[in-house]
């Protein structure tokens, strides 16, 4: 047994789909279903049921993921206290945002928690994943950015809001729309419109009325990035929630009318009582409430 196995039998137990699972895990299907199989004839029993449509855990697979991930996130953590004994940190915090332009203010937050808890080691780091607080939830990671909504159905999660978003269109510099003030989804009548892309509560809630209520064509988009490149090419635009603009020339961002507004913020484990950790929380809460408007709509908008 090694920690790739591990990681796949975790991981496919999460989501009980093997195409999902092996996106994820940035494999193929056939090398999951290589992994489980060989996982499974190492501990000598099945872990998992399969049938053409669904994936399930046996009762004693169930058993064993869940000392699995008890295990793993032990052994991380003991390696992690070595490791920051060995480079004289007393602790480290792992922290996860899912784009760079989520937080355009971590940088500054970084420093003064570099400042001010100097034997703190910080590591950041980025992944676009929906799974997110799933991670946080398992250990993997002590504090992630998210929205509101997307902890609110866990237990033992805390939520820190730090800064409320909206919801644009957002259109090439030279479309029609480009440049006002905002638009209503009325407005986007007849317009091919770019859906999916690690979708928001919020922004699921947004698109399903458009498509429900306007005559739009829509293209599924795998992320973010996918999403600019149809509006960059003219194939169509996008709606979006502000934390995705990172500022490049050439888009116009346009608040859409009567768009839910969304809260994002840090969560952490509810059980995770070190100071560092709420140290980190309080910079970051002071480093938005110092800029204007800074718990409103502001932070996701160009400079």
């Amino acid at each position: 047994m090694n920690d790739r196995q591990v990681a796949c039998v975790l991981e496919l137990a999460r989501t009980l789909n093997f195409n999902q699972a092996a996106r994820n895990l940035g494999m193929s299907q056939p090398s999951l279903s290589y992994q489980i199989r060989t996982f499974e004839e190492e501990v000598g029993f099945r872990v998992f049921d399969r049938s053409d449509r669904r994936t399930s855990l046996t009762p004693g697979g169930a058993d064993l993921c869940d000392s699995l991930r008890i295990l793993r996130t032990e052994l991380k953590e003991a390696i992690e206290r070595a490791q920051n004994i060995s480079k004289g940190y007393s602790e480290a915090i792992n922290m996860c945002i899912p784009l760079l332009s989520t937080m355009h203010l971590l940088p500054e937050i970084v420093s003064r928690f570099d400042e001010e808890a100097s034997d703190v080691r910080l590591n950041v780091s980025v992944l676009f994943s929906d799974a997110l607080v799933d991670i946080l939830v398992g250990g993997q990671q002590d504090i992630v950015f998210s929205s509101a909504s997307d902890v609110a159905h866990y237990k033992g999660v805390r939520f820190d809001p730090l800064y409320t978003s909206s919801i644009y269109a957002v259109f090439r510099s030279d479309d029609p729309l480009a440049g006002r003030d905002s638009v209503s989804l009325e407005d986007l009548s007849g317009r091919t419109v770019i859906v999916g892309g690690g979708a928001t509560h919020e922004l699921a809630v947004t698109q399903r009325r458009m498509m429900s209520e306007v005559d739009v064509e829509t293209v599924n988009a795998t992320d973010p990035d996918a999403a600019m490149l149809y509006v960059e090419s003219r194939r169509g635009i996008v709606l979006a929630p502000g934390i995705t603009n990172d500022r490049r020339l050439g888009f116009s961002w346009v608040p859409v009318d009567g768009a839910p507004k969304v809260d994002y913020g840090l969560a952490t484990r509810e059980g995770d009582s070190r100071r560092s950790l709420r140290k980190l929380i309080d910079i970051a809460e002071h480093v938005y409430a110092s800029v204007p408007n800074g718990r409103d709509t502001r932070p996701d908008l160009p400079p």
